[in-house]
């Protein structure tokens, strides 16, 4: 199986020195509540990560978190793993209100089940299930791009790094290096727009040395529910549903006690 979890810590690169002195004072803070981590100068950078080059002002890094160097095969075992001795049903259905108050049916292709509570886990998605019940829950949708390329020679990337003045990631996955734009909010359904990866390319090319592109499209997006404190809601009419909203994109600048980064396969 190959490695799914790297507990190689990552950098959050800074190229000012105000915007180092105010991640600095932010780092201090933490590590009275037990962040682990390092603060570093150019040269330390350089210790860390050799390959990078460009004119830093310095770094911080947090030596606690892990990462997911392959999204989509952690996936596929968490899958393997569930359904051990166990039967796996996939069925196209939909949520439907019936006659009986406190019920709900969701037909399928030959029969349909029947109860009292249902769970929507559909991110984005969620309102095509909600809304023709009449719930009406107001979302937005954020998504971001990434981009595997191949390192150029011998290269090597560490652990991720963040290049936070600039507004891009990149790690070393199993696919190769991944370079991951920022947030960019758009409609569900909106095709995706080339802006965010065109910018970061020759930027990140600049940062590490980076061969070409190892996907088959040019990059990828993934949308997530974006809302004022998204989490569960039950509703109290029939048929009652709780409908868990994915919560925020794990940040990349998370401190340990949060979700690594993993963006979607």
């Amino acid at each position: 199986m190959p490695e799914l979890l790297r507990r190689t810590g990552w950098i959050k690169l800074f190229r000012s020195d105000a915007t180092l002195a105010n991640a600095v004072a932010d780092f201090e803070r933490a590590r009275k509540y037990g962040v682990e981590g390092e603060i570093l100068d150019r040269a330390g950078v350089a210790v860390r990560e050799p390959n990078l080059t460009g004119e830093f002002a310095g770094a911080v890094y947090f030596s606690q978190p892990g990462f997911v160097p392959d999204p989509g095969g952690l996936a596929k075992a968490y899958t393997a793993l569930s359904t051990q001795g166990r039967t796996l049903f996939r069925r196209r259905c939909q949520i439907a209100s019936n006659n009986r108050p406190g019920d709900g049916a969701l037909p399928g292709r030959k029969n349909a089940a029947v109860a009292r509570e249902a769970v929507v886990a559909l991110g984005p998605w969620s309102d095509l299930v909600f809304r023709p019940l009449g719930y009406s829950i107001p979302l937005g949708v954020k998504r971001g791009y990434h981009l595997h390329l191949a390192p150029r020679g011998n290269a090597v990337l560490n652990s991720p790094v963040l290049d936070s003045d600039l507004g891009y990631l990149l790690a070393p996955m199993n696919r190769g290096i991944r370079l991951t734009t920022g947030v960019e909010f758009a409609r569900r359904d909106a095709p995706p727009t080339p802006i965010q990866l065109e910018r970061a390319l020759p930027r990140a090319h600049a940062l590490f040395p980076l061969g070409d592109a190892v996907d088959a499209s040019p990059g990828w997006a993934l949308g997530r529910v974006c809302r004022h404190a998204a989490g569960n809601r039950q509703g109290a009419s029939p048929p009652r549903a709780l409908v868990r909203f994915r919560p925020p994109a794990p940040r990349s600048d998370a401190w340990p006690g949060d979700r690594p980064a993993a963006g979607g396969d």
